[in-house]
This record gives structure tokens, sequence and C-alpha cells, in this order.
């Protein structure tokens, strides 16, 4: 995911265009993300997007068109953002700036989680069909039956007694 929003990082990237690539709910793709790499996944973009930014400020490029190629719409939400991403703003930042792509520290408080270990391969298995033994209750809403219905069958199944219990 990292690599795939580095190549795309002058797309309109969303939570739900990211979520779709990876093959999750958006939902469960910010708490995995988040919990992965440290950063919501917004963030992420929106700090990469200021590291690429911070790259081509050496360029000697305008800084509002840098700003509008990395998907910010106005120079002085570029210029608040990068400040408070650098500590600097990008007039100051463009005159030691570097080609290098500045690095983002992540899975710095995972990386005990992510050393050692096997690679788990899955692996599809068909089993043969089993016999579940079990109670069945059919129930309707309709004038709270199942309000009724159900109570009354965890009364009866709770006092049966184990002598009467039938295997199939």
């Amino acid at each position: 995911m990292l690599r795939y929003i580095d190549t795309h990082i002058r797309e309109k990237l969303s939570v739900e265009k990211l979520a779709a690539w990876a093959g999750f709910s958006p939902y469960h793709f910010c708490r995995v993300f988040q919990w992965e790499v440290g950063y919501s996944i917004m963030e992420y973009v929106r700090n990469r997007r200021l590291a690429y930014a911070a790259s081509e400020l050496a360029s000697g490029r305008r800084i509002v068109d840098i700003a509008v190629e990395y998907g910010f719409e106005t120079h002085s939400g570029f210029s608040k953002a990068f400040r408070r991403y650098f500590g600097c703003p990008p007039e100051v930042y463009r005159m030691h700036a570097s080609f290098d792509v500045p690095k983002l520290p992540i899975l710095e408080k995972n990386k005990r989680y992510l050393t050692g270990g096997i690679v788990m391969e899955p692996k599809m298995l068909k089993k043969e069909a089993v016999r579940l033994a079990g109670f069945a209750l059919k129930t309707v809403t309709r004038d709270g039956e199942n309000k009724r219905a159900i109570p009354q069958f965890w009364t009866d199944y709770l006092v049966i007694p184990y002598e009467d219990y039938k295997c199939i």
C-alpha cells in the first residue's frame, strides 16, 4: 500500500479508493493501516505529498504550482500544512532543500511484531460434511410473538433432563 500511494501520489486519493485497492472495507482498512503504520491513512497521504513537494522545492518551480500538483488547493493551505509538518515555511525550506524525498518514520511502534517468525501461506482445503446437533425455534415478530417464544424456548431448554436428550 505504501508503494501504491507513492506511485499515485499526484492523483486524487481517497480512503474508499485505497481500501478498494487493498480489498478491505474503508472502516477496516483505516483501522489496520493506522495500527500498522502509526498514522491515519489520509494523514500519511498528506505527509507523503508534503515530503514529495519538499523535494521539489529545490527545483526552483513556483511554490503554488508544486502545491497544486500535490493536491493542495491554495498556496496558503499548502504553506500552513508545510509549516506544521516541517516546522518552517516552504520559502525558508527551499533555501536548504535537496532533491531527496524525506522519509516518514513508520512501523516504529509495531516493528517488534514484524521481525522474525515464519510467513504463513493460506491453503484452501475441502472437508467432508459433518452432522451437528442442536435445537431450533421458528418464530415471527408479529404481535411480539418472538418476545414470548424465545424466553419460553430457553426456559424449556434449560429444564430438559439429560436422559431426555436424543442423539440423531
